[in-house]
């Protein structure tokens, strides 16, 4: 049997035998008890409820994937010495904060970047603020968007995109639009 299957078939038995909710309501109320506001890391999880670091891994991901928990920012480990991505709890202003329930979604994105490939427009970026609170997109080094090929992006997608710009010295006006959905 190779490893993968074997990994399947485990993970299913630990799913199956309420192995896997006991490990995470557990790895979920250490976490919930750290009251140092830097996270834990996987480690330090491990440590302090005996479960093996693999199945921390496991469980940290599945309580991820269920909102429960989310990365902070990084720090040293305090048992390994190593930079790290420690986990807090999920709360529902972490959540607001992230535009959860008003973040436009990956469909709304591709339509975006469709449009602007038929327009003409090449280097297509969509990324993340500096504060993970907003997402704007750019063109190519900074390039602007004319003001009909943004018109026509608003009447066709679900998002409305602000200009901003700034001058730079070396390299003269940088575009770049913030995503916002229609509406807001």
């Amino acid at each position: 049997m190779s490893v993968t299957t074997t990994s399947k078939i485990a993970y299913k038995d630990i799913n199956e035998s309420g192995v896997s909710k006991n490990q995470k309501d557990t790895i979920y109320d250490i976490v919930n008890r750290d009251n140092t506001g830097t996270g834990m890391s996987l480690k330090e999880i491990s440590a302090f409820t005996g479960i093996e670091i693999n199945a921390v891994s496991g469980r940290v991901n599945d309580l991820k994937k269920e909102n429960r928990l989310e990365t902070t920012t990084k720090r040293k480990c305090n048992i390994t010495n190593r930079l790290i991505s420690p986990v807090i709890i999920k709360t529902e202003s972490s959540k607001r904060n992230m535009l959860i329930d008003i973040y436009p979604d990956k469909e709304d994105e591709d339509k975006v970047k469709l449009l602007l490939k038929i327009y003409g427009y090449e280097n297509v970026v969509f990324k993340w603020s500096l504060s993970n609170k907003s997402r704007y997109i750019r063109i190519g080094y900074w390039k602007p968007i004319s003001k009909e090929d943004l018109e026509q992006i608003h009447i066709n997608s679900n998002l409305k995109l602000e200009e901003i710009s700034i001058w730079d010295d070396d390299c003269g006006n940088k575009y770049w639009y913030d995503i916002k959905p229609k509406g807001n």
